[in-house]
């Protein structure tokens, strides 16, 4: 399974970068994709998660699997600028 994840990285951190993410952007997409999708071979779909995290759409495509591992590794990776809808659902989160 860690082969897998770790093929599915280093697929993330090309298309991530062909995309034009950088820095902690660039590491945020990679943990992303390699923990919410660790099986994905495909291309093209992990070049629409980094036009969805490059334009901030990322949160309003994602499902609720999607939006857990978001918010988690945001907060684990102490993101600065991260949207109000992310913080949002984080207050929500600690009160229930």
């Amino acid at each position: 399974m860690q082969d897998i994840q770790a093929e599915t990285a280093g697929l993330a951190l090309s298309i991530g970068y062909e995309a034009g993410l950088k820095n902690r952007t660039l590491d945020f997409f990679v943990n992303f994709i390699a923990q919410r999708f660790p099986n994905e071979r495909s291309e093209a779909y992990i070049m629409e998660w980094a036009i969805r995290i490059l334009s901030g759409t990322a949160w309003a495509h994602a499902d609720t699997s999607s939006r857990a591992v978001l918010l988690r590794l945001a907060t684990e990776m102490k993101l600065e600028n991260i949207p109000d809808e992310w913080v949002e659902a984080k207050r929500n989160e600690a009160q229930h």
